[in-house]
């Protein structure tokens, strides 16, 4: 139990100083970053913390559920590994990891959903260039079409929002779709494109 309670606070301290983190990179950078910037990450109790991975969905080996999701960008000419798109509910369909719903990434985009913990999504809009939002939220699992729903959030927003469950789900629901909305046009693409709310 002391073991669980542990890990369950080095994540919670990860993602924050991983929020944090972002919010000077793109201060000093901008919204669109480059690779590098999200691969080198900062440093944690001797541990390298990378922000995005060689697959879509990433987990650093220090905490035990992802820490970032990302979306490739659109390149002339080669197809998208994964074609994730906003559903008519305006949150984002993120697909799965291959087509097995135990997938041990699938899995953990679940556990973060049931614990309700804080994402990064990564939106690919050139080559070597994203955006990343945070946080986001698994708010659904789709076992039938091999998708998630992931709402972005922002705190400071408390429109409608009493603390429920509803609440928070209706305030995700908008911000998602303000957030998408401000995106600029040379940057949209079939995916889904925002910038980060912050």
């Amino acid at each position: 139990m002391k073991y669980a309670a542990k890990s369950e606070d080095i994540d919670s301290q990860v993602r924050n100083l991983a929020f944090k983190f972002l919010k000077e990179q793109t201060d000093r950078h901008g919204d669109v970053l480059p690779r590098r910037i999200l691969e080198l990450g900062f440093e944690f109790q001797d541990h390298r913390i990378s922000l995005i991975g060689p697959q879509g969905i990433f987990r650093p080996a220090i905490i035990p559920m992802p820490i970032s999701i990302t979306s490739a960008p659109m390149v002339l000419g080669r197809e998208r590994p994964y074609d994730d798109e906003v559903g008519p509910d305006g949150l984002l369909r993120y697909r799965y990891r291959g087509t097995n719903p135990q997938h041990r990434d699938n899995i953990g985009l679940r556990l973060a959903m049931q614990r309700n913990v804080p994402l990064i999504y990564n939106h690919g809009v050139l080559p070597g260039k994203y955006i990343p939002i945070w946080p986001v939220y698994v708010s659904a699992d789709d076992p039938a079409n091999l998708t998630f729903s992931v709402a972005v959030d922002d705190a400071k927003l408390s429109f409608v929002c009493d603390g429920s469950t509803a609440g928070i789900e209706a305030r995700r629901q908008y911000v998602t779709s303000v957030v998408s909305q401000r995106v600029p046009s040379h940057v949209l693409s079939p995916s889904f494109g925002v910038v980060n709310p912050t």
